[in-house]
């Protein structure tokens, strides 16, 4: 029924009467919106001709003969459709035990008032003594969605509209529409969901990833280069990890052996462990990234396996090098002096002891 191009309209509400006549009301817009849609409601029928019976207990009558409302509802269970008792065990077998009444299930709506119920204080009074029985109509079953009533109707537009301008036809066409002609009142909730709520979520994703798109697309898309970006490409990201973390343990390592061994400041031991540290940092990143330049910017036959992996180590290794000798430095002498800061001097002495 649609598949990924179906539009999920739903709608909520505490009120079954209001909300399966919304549901009905947004099942028309729908028709005169679109040309020739398919529509999908859940539940299937949005009539409200289901015969039911309505039990509005007497309170005051039923605590004055000891009942509250799990004993009343208990009873009317077993006169229904058999109240649960517990679970018996046969060997492996679980058996389920109901309760049921001698005389059978109540076969008339008009029989619900002779229901004799027993009293606690004593004597058997019908149900009709305790509370008052209505008959009224109701839909076949109750949908509920997050707890909530709900009318589900799956709009599949015509093959000619893309699903982006379908959602936009359904949020303004009919939610707008019903909402500002008044049929529809704010005690109904509507949203779209399904396919179209999907659509919006890889939407935003992929806003944030557009410019590091366009850039990789803007390095590696030349003559006519495409690379996929698959397991083993992701496992670039895995052996990059490994590599660049190693860096910055150099730096933040010798700097806590310059202040502890050393007695040096906290921006003087940064300093001297960025000196120390920068030659060996620099000869593992450019060999290693002009060990993969021919992979990535010259590749030949059988290379498009690992070409991915390589981009990824390449200018991932290239950008973190970079940040290991400019922004790593500078955040640590920062959180150095930030804790010697908070520190007191070693010769202050409390002069309230």
């Amino acid at each position: 029924m649609g598949g990924s191009r179906s539009i999920n309209l739903e709608l909520s509400g505490t009120d079954m009467v209001a909300l399966f006549d919304a549901g009905r009301r947004a099942f028309v817009k729908a028709q005169s919106v679109f040309e020739n849609p398919q529509i999908r409601p859940q539940p299937s029928s949005l009539a409200m001709g289901q015969p039911m019976v309505e039990i509005h207990p007497d309170w005051e009558r039923a605590s004055e003969l000891g009942m509250d409302a799990a004993d009343l509802g208990y009873t009317i269970w077993a006169f229904s459709d058999g109240a649960f008792v517990d679970e018996f065990f046969l060997g492996d077998e679980k058996i389920d035990m109901f309760l049921y009444s001698a005389y059978g299930t109540v076969k008339h709506p008009e029989d619900v008032d002779n229901i004799m119920l027993y009293s606690p204080e004593g004597g058997m009074v019908p149900l009709g003594a305790v509370a008052e029985v209505r008959q009224t109509v109701n839909t076949e079953t109750i949908r509920r969605v997050d707890g909530e009533r709900t009318i589900t109707l799956g709009i599949v537009p015509p093959r000619a509209i893309a699903l982006e301008q379908g959602v936009d036809m359904v949020r303004s066409g009919i939610i707008e529409e019903l909402r500002k002609t008044g049929q529809v009142g704010d005690d109904i909730n509507m949203t779209i969901t399904g396919a179209s709520d999907l659509l919006e979520i890889t939407r935003n994703a992929l806003q944030g990833n557009f410019i590091v798109a366009v850039f990789i697309l803007s390095l590696l898309g030349f003559n006519n280069i495409f690379q996929p970006f698959d397991v083993i490409t992701m496992l670039g990201f895995l052996i990059l990890i490994g590599t660049v973390v190693n860096n910055p343990i150099l730096i933040i390592d010798r700097t806590m052996r310059n202040i502890k061994s050393r007695g040096m400041a906290s921006v003087d031991a940064v300093l001297e462990s960025t000196r120390a540290r920068i030659r060996p940092i620099m000869i593992s990143s450019i060999t290693t990234i002009f060990g993969l330049s021919p992979l990535v910017f010259n590749p030949g036959a059988g290379t498009e396996l690992y070409r991915g992996l390589g981009a990824i180590v390449m200018f991932g290794l290239l950008f973190s090098t970079l940040i290991t000798l400019t922004l790593m430095p500078t955040l640590l002498s920062l959180a150095l002096q930030f804790r010697d800061w908070l520190r007191p001097p070693a010769d202050y002495v409390d002069v309230n002891r």
